[in-house]
């Protein structure tokens, strides 16, 4: 009997054994392995997490007083929502007048209150807040707002394709949104709060407060952006194009003073943006750029052989032979010439034949020099560095035709870069579209200073040339039109033939001009670039040079620059 009670005894004992063990093993996996997840669904229940963003950092441009033109900027607004179900017999009452205050279409809304599955559909976003208010003071139902905020640009399509703009999810897609995404988006704050059984609001458990992103600084001007974009306006509606581009620098410090293209979009209208219109295509795409190259082929050589601009050059009466093909000055039958009257002829056979007493080797290094063949360095996303072959791959027709802007491709911030160097006495300085960054809660700065890129020419080669490029837009120039009454203007026209199915068109042409004013001391460096104008305005010198003359005046006059030859802006005024 005793026996049998020991026996029960240990059954019992090794029963409870099991029974604690058991317990024991599941209270450390609950309490250990599910202490996480279960702690995150007790405080559910008894905390409320709110989560607030701050402003994306806004953009502003070069004006110091009396305060900085905003460029872009957040803005708050209001999500819309709506419970059809709960609207009864005034459904599709509600449903017009949500149509006529949001702007929405009826193609996406109708959908979305017929289905018949959602509790609650997305009206609108980016509504402001005079429109909420309007809303509500209707006293419509099953309608909710909810604050958000949106990006706003208060000048719509001004500068866009420098600013770009930001997708659905709040990142930068192009433009100075892009580039400068990761500075200006701001960091989200978050307040952790505990709360009773009856949702009472006990203590804070944790604060965060928001930070609103960096403002970015450019060193566009708005006043002289308008200038611009007037004009192009203007262009485009007289000379039909593809496109056009144009951009002024200041060539003391490589700020970039405006540029602007058309076609372009407005950021704030969705419906607007077309593939060719927001892609910044001054930095992306590539053209020839024919004649305006010249310049920078002989200041090439006049930098390497030691020449005086008056030295002659035999241009063969219009016609001469290079390498078995023919080399034309377009129609024109110049003879012996000074080099000066190259530049203002725009000789063809003059540049070429400068460029080969120098060899090819010496040529291809001078206008790598100038920056040609790489990209600008102007951080505004995807840059092409052109298309400038290796003096190795050039063939025996190469030397006389690449100095002409002849089988060599480039950007437009490539020629302004170049360009700013025969301005600024050979110095190239390196482009910069923003001038500094500031973080609005600390005043914190970061500033992008001039920077020189490098010396490119002597001093007695830049001033000759621009004394040469001033007798382009005299009389008896290729480019009259882009004579600035009051002003020299040291500039260059540019008429290259389109390279189409393996052969040089000669119906489709790129015009352009690009000069500098005053041209001494010079203020700016202003470019036009005019892609596939109609025949009838093929040439730089009437495609280009009119609006070059309008965008300069307006500029000399707003930046109060002193005339060199008062009496013609008095004759101009008579």
């Amino acid at each position: 009997m005793r026996q049998g009670f020991r026996a029960r005894l240990v059954l019992v004992s090794a029963l409870a054994f099991i029974l604690f063990s058991t317990l024991l093993a599941r209270f450390y996996y609950v309490q250990v392995h599910r202490h996480e997840e279960l702690l995150g669904k007790a405080q559910k229940k008894y905390t409320a997490k709110r989560l607030s963003k701050g402003r994306r950092g806004m953009i502003f441009d070069s004006t110091r007083s009396p305060a900085p033109n905003i460029l872009a900027m957040t803005r708050v607004t209001y999500e819309v929502f709506a419970e059809p179900k709960h609207m009864g017999s005034r459904k599709w009452e509600v449903f017009d007048i949500l149509k006529k205050e949001t702007g929405v279409s009826d193609d996406l809304l109708r959908p979305r209150f017929l289905n018949e599955k959602l509790v609650q559909v997305v009206v609108a976003k980016g509504i402001t807040i005079d429109k909420v208010m309007k809303l509500r003071e209707m006293k419509l139902p099953g309608l909710h707002y909810k604050e958000s905020q949106s990006r706003f640009y208060p000048k719509y399509s001004l500068a866009s394709n420098v600013l770009g703009f930001i997708n659905h999810q709040g990142k930068g897609v192009m433009g100075i949104e892009s580039t400068f995404d990761k500075q200006m988006t701001p960091t989200t704050g978050e307040v952790v709060i505990e709360r009773s059984r009856k949702n009472r609001e006990l203590q804070t458990l944790k604060s965060v407060n928001p930070k609103d992103g960096w403002d970015v600084y450019l060193t566009i001007s708005e006043p002289i952006q308008s200038f611009m974009e007037e004009e192009l306006d203007r262009l485009v509606s007289k000379i039909p194009c593809k496109s056009v581009y144009a951009m002024m620098t200041d060539p003391r410090t490589g700020a970039i003073m405006a540029m602007a293209q058309r076609p372009t979009f407005n950021p704030n209208d969705r419906s607007s943006m077309k593939a060719g219109s927001y892609t910044n295509r001054m930095v992306e795409h590539v053209f020839e750029p024919g004649s305006i190259m010249k310049a920078c082929s002989i200041a090439v050589v006049m930098g390497l052989r030691n020449f005086s601009f008056n030295d002659r050059i035999d241009c063969e009466d219009g016609m001469w032979y290079f390498a078995g093909r023919p080399l034309r000055d377009a129609g024109h039958n110049y003879g012996n010439i000074p080099i000066w009257q190259v530049i203002q002829k725009s000789s063809n056979i003059g540049t070429a034949k400068l460029a080969i007493s120098v060899g090819k080797h010496a040529m291809y290094s001078g206008l790598r020099r100038f920056g040609f063949g790489e990209k600008s360095g102007l951080n505004m996303g995807t840059e092409s560095r052109g298309i400038f072959r290796h003096v190795d791959k050039w063939d025996g027709l190469s030397i006389s035709r690449m100095p002409i802007g002849q089988g060599i491709a480039v950007t437009v911030p490539q020629m302004m870069q170049a360009w700013g160097a025969l301005a600024n006495d050979g110095n190239m300085m390196q482009l910069r579209v923003v001038d500094k960054v500031k973080k609005p809660d600390t005043g914190e700065v970061i500033e992008y200073p001039p920077i020189l890129k490098r010396r490119v020419l002597p001093l007695r080669v830049t001033q000759g040339m621009t004394n040469a490029l001033k007798t382009v837009t005299r009389d008896g120039g290729t480019a009259p039109k882009a004579h600035v009454p009051g002003y020299y203007v040291a500039g260059k026209t540019g008429t290259s033939q389109k390279w189409i199915n393996n052969a040089y068109s000669d119906r489709i042409h790129v015009a352009s001009f690009v000069g500098y004013a005053p041209a001494d001391n010079p203020e700016f460096v202003l470019m036009i670039v005019v892609d596939e104008p109609s025949y009838k305005y093929r040439y730089g010198g009437t495609a280009a040079a009119p609006t070059f003359r309008r965008i300069a005046e307006k500029t000399l006059r707003y930046l109060n620059v002193t005339p060199d030859l008062p009496d013609e802006i008095t004759d101009e005024v008579k």
